[in-house]
C-alpha cells in the first residue's frame, strides 16, 4: 500500500519540518529583489565538482552552500532557480517564493530551458504540479515527469545489467527485422515496431495539440521531449533505426 502523505495537522506538530527551514526568512528576503539580467551574466566561480552528489542536509544554509557546488561555471540565475525550489519544498514562505518561481519561468523560460539540466527541469515541473493554480499547466507537465521517470527507471536497470552502452549497432539484425512487426509485451500490450511505428509521431502530434494554447507548458514539455530524443535514451536509439520519414516523431 502506498504510504499516504502527512496531513496538515500532522505536519503542524512535526518539529523536523520547522528545523529544516530555520534561516529561510533571511534567504527569502535576499531573493526578493533580483536583477535577472545580472543573474544571467554572472557566472558562479570555483572548482567544478566531478559527479556531484545531492545530499539532504537539514541545516538550510549548509544545504544551499553544498548545492551551489552543482552550479559552478553556470549562470547564477540557475542557482537562484534552485534556491527557490529548495525554499518551496521546505515550506518557507511558500506563496511568496512560488510567486517568484512562477514569475521567473514566465519571464525567463527560454534562458532556463537552454541552461538547466534535466534534473532541474523535472524539479521545476514538480514544483508547478505541487503549487500552481493552473490545472492545465499541471496536467501537461505531469506528462513530462512521467516520461522522464520511466526513462530513469529503465536506464537505471540498463546500468545494473551492464547494458548502459548499448547502441543500435548492438541490435541483432535478425531480431531488429522481426521488431518491425508487433509482439506482445505484457497484458497484450503490443510492442513498438522499430523503424516504422507511428506511435510516437501520433503522441507528438497530441502533445503539440494539447499545449498549443499554453505557451509555457508547450515550451517546457517539447524541450524535454526533444532532449530525450537526442541525449541517449531508447527514444534516441530507436530514432537512429527509424526509416519511415512519414512517421518521424522528432524535430530536426
Amino acid at each position: 500500500m502506498v504510504k499516504r502523505k502527512r496531513s496538515k495537522f500532522e505536519n503542524f506538530f512535526n518539529l523536523n519540518r520547522y528545523r529544516k527551514r530555520q534561516g529561510a526568512t533571511v534567504i527569502s528576503q535576499q531573493l526578493a529583489e533580483v536583477d535577472y539580467e545580472q543573474l544571467k551574466t554572472t557566472i558562479i566561480t570555483g572548482e567544478p565538482v566531478e559527479n556531484f552528489q545531492s545530499l539532504m542536509i537539514k541545516d538550510l544554509n549548509e544545504h544551499l552552500e553544498h548545492l551551489k557546488l552543482n552550479f559552478i561555471g553556470q549562470p547564477e540565475i540557475c542557482y537562484y532557480h534552485a534556491k527557490l525550489i529548495v525554499l518551496i519544498r521546505r515550506e518557507a514562505q511558500t506563496k511568496q517564493n512560488f510567486a517568484r518561481f512562477n514569475e521567473l519561468w514566465h519571464q525567463q523560460a527560454d534562458f532556463l530551458l537552454e541552461h538547466l539540466n534535466m534534473r532541474w527541469l523535472i524539479s521545476a515541473c514538480d514544483t508547478f504540479i505541487d503549487h500552481s493554480d493552473d490545472e492545465t499547466l499541471k496536467a501537461i507537465l505531469l506528462n513530462a515527469v512521467t516520461m522522464i521517470n520511466t526513462i530513469k527507471l529503465y536506464e537505471t536497470e540498463y546500468f545494473l545489467l551492464n547494458l548502459q552502452d548499448t547502441t543500435p549497432a548492438d541490435y541483432v539484425p535478425k531480431q531488429l527485422h522481426k521488431a518491425q512487426h508487433c509482439f506482445n509485451l505484457f497484458d497484450e500490450l503490443p510492442s513498438f515496431r522499430v523503424g516504422v511505428d507511428d506511435t510516437l509521431r501520433n503522441m507528438r502530434w497530441r502533445m503539440d495539440e494539447i499545449t498549443q494554447d499554453h505557451p509555457l507548458a508547450h515550451k517546457i514539455l517539447t524541450h524535454i521531449f526533444d532532449v530525450v530524443n537526442t541525449q541517449g535514451s531508447v527514444y534516441t536509439r530507436f530514432r537512429a533505426c527509424h526509416h519511415k520519414p512519414r512517421n518521424a516523431w522528432w524535430s530536426e
